[in-house]
């Protein structure tokens, strides 16, 4: 399957905009979609998307405390961190 770049953009909201053009998809977190935009099934043959880690790195000139909270928070969420492994 072939692919190209059709937008880049500095930021979600512009990447937003051009999927919601129809200019072609993205990889966004589920927690983004709105009833506009919509989960591509498996049976379009895209390949699956990798495991990926997320950094968080606070800002050392910034306050500690919303980026302690910020952590403690998703730590705490109960989302398991590393997905179990399929099988």
């Amino acid at each position: 399957m072939r692919s190209r770049i059709t937008c880049v953009a500095r930021g979600v909201n512009g990447v937003l905009t051009a999927v919601r053009a129809g200019l072609g998809i993205a990889v966004f977190a589920r927690s983004l979609l709105s009833s506009d935009i919509v989960e591509l099934p498996a049976s379009t043959g895209l390949p699956a998307l990798p495991a990926l880690d997320l950094v968080l790195l606070p800002n050392p000139r910034a306050p500690e405390q919303p980026a302690a909270a910020l952590t403690s928070a998703i730590l705490s969420s109960g989302v398991p961190l590393k997905p179990e492994p399929s099988s």
